[in-house]
């Protein structure tokens, strides 16, 4: 295969159509974890307006009176739900975890692999993907902690230019632990890419990935922050029209519509996020599997 970013590209896009089962797990996995993690925060605000002929759409309106008065009523009730929603979010992370092995493990072949060979492969490597999520968590942590901590310090070296000068200054550490929490989300895919499409043992594997991905670091942010935007763009739009429709009008098609704009834009998320690891892979096999692309520059053979 030609390493142009295009060529490339369109094996991404090949790759991610080519096993549809693991992308329809991963979607229906996140559509029943959104579900899990939102009902304990609403089911308290929807028990505190259930008098009201509106629903929910009392709370939203201008000026945001009885959503305040809601929170001061039932705060209590309410932290208790996102204390519940929080440890949800945790639990369905790691279990999430799964259906993404299992996805990058039916793009180790051609042939599409029964769902119970899927499901066993993913719980192998699940201990390992647990590992790189932890190690990323904390690297994260790390760099907003350092950014944090480094705000003050640059908005005092701006100060003598002026307060807006102060204040550009003190965002530089902030866009550098941004930038961190970039780099290490991107360097997670890479070691996970690794662990699974590796010949050799799994944590060789996973920094044999992170140094190809590291050789050329500009051209996968611009993918992996490509996809990002991407999605974005989808959940605003989705968003935008959800509010055209107006499900609080009498209509019963609208409660419909709504719901499959925000099964749309979940399922637009997950492709996206496939295509970025599809194209990840992409890089990685090519690097790990030359006998299986066209023959490698002599500078990458020299390397290795």
């Amino acid at each position: 295969m030609s390493a142009t970013t295009g060529s490339r590209i369109r094996c991404a896009a090949r790759r991610v159509a080519r096993q549809p089962a693991p992308l329809v797990a991963l979607f229906g996995f996140r559509v029943v974890s959104a579900i899990a993690i939102a009902l304990p925060v609403s089911t308290v605000l929807g028990a505190a307006v259930v008098g009201y002929p509106e629903g929910d759409a009392v709370l939203f309106e201008p000026g945001g009176e009885l959503l305040v008065e809601t929170v001061r009523l039932h705060h209590a009730a309410l932290g208790a739900a996102l204390g519940i929603s929080f440890r949800w979010a945790i639990v369905l992370g790691l279990v999430g975890l799964v259906p993404l092995a299992m996805l990058l493990e039916a793009w180790r072949t051609q042939a599409r692999l029964p769902w119970f060979l899927l499901v066993g492969r993913g719980l192998r490597r699940w201990p390992r993907f647990v590992a790189i999520f932890g190690l990323t968590v904390l690297a994260q942590s790390i760099a907003i902690a350092l950014g944090v901590a480094f705000w003050p310090l640059g908005r005092s070296l701006g100060e003598a230019q002026g307060e807006v000068a102060a204040d550009l200054v003190g965002c530089v550490p902030l866009a550098l632990a941004a930038l961190g929490v970039v780099a290490c989300a991107i360097a997670a895919d890479f070691a996970r890419i690794g662990v699974v499409i590796g010949r050799g043992p799994g944590w060789a594997s996973a920094s044999r990935a992170l140094e190809i991905g590291s050789r050329s670091p500009l051209r996968a942010a611009s993918v992996w922050l490509a996809c990002r935007a991407a999605s974005l763009v989808v959940v605003l739009g989705g968003a935008t029209l959800a509010i055209l429709i107006d499900v609080h009008r009498p209509e019963s098609w609208r409660l419909a519509a709504v719901a499959a704009v925000h099964l749309a834009v979940v399922g637009a998320d997950v492709m996206l996020r496939a295509f970025f690891l599809a194209w990840a892979t992409e890089l990685v096999e090519d690097d790990l599997t030359p006998c299986r692309r066209s023959p490698r520059p002599a500078a990458l053979r020299r390397h290795d």
